[in-house]
């Protein structure tokens, strides 16, 4: 299970170490996501960049815009 560790060291008024905390988290479905996001964009980047003409993206009743120009 991949996991995101944290220590803490909890120290006394003058400084000595007394104590440490250990937090883990599992993050696998965050590196998950992650790795499907860095899919998703490979796709992407793959099918623009095949194209040998002009790709224009426009989608109805939003503010994304897109326009690639081959060559």
């Amino acid at each position: 299970m991949p996991v995101s560790k944290q220590i803490l060291a909890h120290c006394s008024p003058d400084g000595e170490v007394i104590d440490l905390s250990i937090m883990a988290r599992d993050i696998a479905k965050r590196l998950a996501a992650e790795q499907a996001l860095q899919e998703s964009e490979k796709r992407y980047r793959d099918l623009i960049e095949s194209q040998g003409d002009g790709v224009v993206l426009g989608v109805r009743r939003s503010a994304f815009h897109f326009c690639e120009l081959g060559g």
